[in-house]
């Protein structure tokens, strides 16, 4: 079930599109947008579970000001690349995690 927030689910009517959403240039891309504000964290969390394997990571991207295309001012990307796994930071510099410790 979508959160509250995701109103009319247009976002959701997609049953052709592969899990991992747009497939292109080697990078799987998910757009998710609102008419009045950007998605929140809960709202791009249900996205990602339905595009992305559980234990695939996918991110959200701050490029360069230089860089920066906006064509809607409240839609986020997910993305993932093929040819590579995400660095992610260590456990313990992100937060405490149940049962393991630091470094």
């Amino acid at each position: 079930m979508p959160p509250p927030g995701l109103p009319g689910k247009r976002a959701f009517i997609l049953p052709e599109i592969p899990r991992g959403g747009c497939v292109s240039s080697g990078w799987d891309h998910v757009s998710v947008s609102l008419p009045r504000r950007c998605p929140n964290w809960e709202e791009m969390s249900f996205v990602k579970g339905m595009f992305f394997q559980d234990d695939e990571t996918a991110m959200q991207l701050h490029v360069p000001l230089s860089q920066h295309i906006n064509h809607h001012p409240y839609c986020l990307h997910l993305w993932r690349p093929h040819q590579f796994e995400i660095p992610r930071p260590p456990f313990w510099m992100v937060g405490p995690m149940p049962g393991r410790s630091g470094a």
